[in-house]
């Protein structure tokens, strides 16, 4: 999905950006010369596990939303973000409501992680925190 050794650092902060060939961001912690090597990994771990990891995000925000509609993974940042956040990851989602509408274009929700390493398979990716961002 995506290739560690394209990513690109940002030109504001020691951290490091990537996209996938479907437009799926990725940011992940470094300092100024590479990306963190435990960023990296985490972020394997993350993409390893993305499908059970993006139900589990979208079942938390879809059950704060009103309105009928389709999820999509738009980022996962295991960056300087996460970091500030207390989590491990964040995954972020956009929302296209049924008929059309464009009401929630400017909308972002972020669903932030905790990685429990030590828990059983369906127990390792807990979220724990819905933001609701609008750009």
């Amino acid at each position: 999905m995506f290739d560690y050794t394209a990513l690109k650092k940002s030109h504001h902060s020691a951290e490091w950006f990537g996209e996938s060939e479907d437009g799926v961001g990725l940011l992940i912690r470094g300092a100024d010369d590479s990306p963190d090597a435990n960023g990296v990994a985490q972020a394997e771990a993350v993409v390893a596990a993305l499908g059970e990891i993006q139900a589990k995000a979208v079942a938390v925000a879809d059950s704060f939303m009103k309105d009928p509609g389709d999820w999509s993974l738009s980022e996962i940042d295991v960056g300087l973000e996460a970091q500030r956040a207390g989590c491990d990851y964040i995954i972020r989602l956009a929302f296209d409501p049924r008929g059309g509408s464009g009401a929630y274009g400017y909308t972002q929700f972020s669903v932030h992680f905790r990685a429990h390493q030590d828990q059983p398979s369906p127990n390792q990716n807990h979220p724990f925190r819905l933001a609701i961002e609008f750009q």
